[in-house]
């Protein structure tokens, strides 16, 4: 499953932006969130990739939800005042297959 959520920013703090403190601190707020639902949210890494040419950054982590363990990667993308979180979720078991049907995604996003 791939979620996309977005958020507008003015253009200050777009100016000021620093998308890897911003993915540390997404990674910080998802870590708590899974911690108080008990998931067992493990960090595994940081990423810099690119997303429709834009560099992105963010993190991969894994979880367990009703007991089946879950991998997932997050990332942080701006293309102008917009910062979109894209997050691609699945079974652990799954995850290189996963991981390589997210990378297509990335690799054919277009901004209009």
């Amino acid at each position: 499953m791939i979620t996309a959520v977005w958020k507008d920013n003015s253009a200050l703090a777009v100016l000021l932006a620093d998308m890897k403190a911003a993915a540390r601190k997404n990674q910080f707020q998802v870590s708590r969130m899974y911690a108080a639902r008990g998931a067992d949210y493990r960090l595994q890494d940081y990423l810099s990739l690119t997303a429709g040419g834009v560099k992105a950054e963010g993190y991969r982590f894994t979880y367990t939800a009703d007991g089946v363990k879950h991998a997932a990667d997050t990332l942080l993308v701006r293309h102008g005042r917009r910062v979109y979180a894209l997050t691609c979720f699945g079974r652990a078991e799954n995850a290189e297959k996963d991981r390589a049907l997210f990378r297509g995604v990335l690799d054919s996003l277009r901004f209009v």
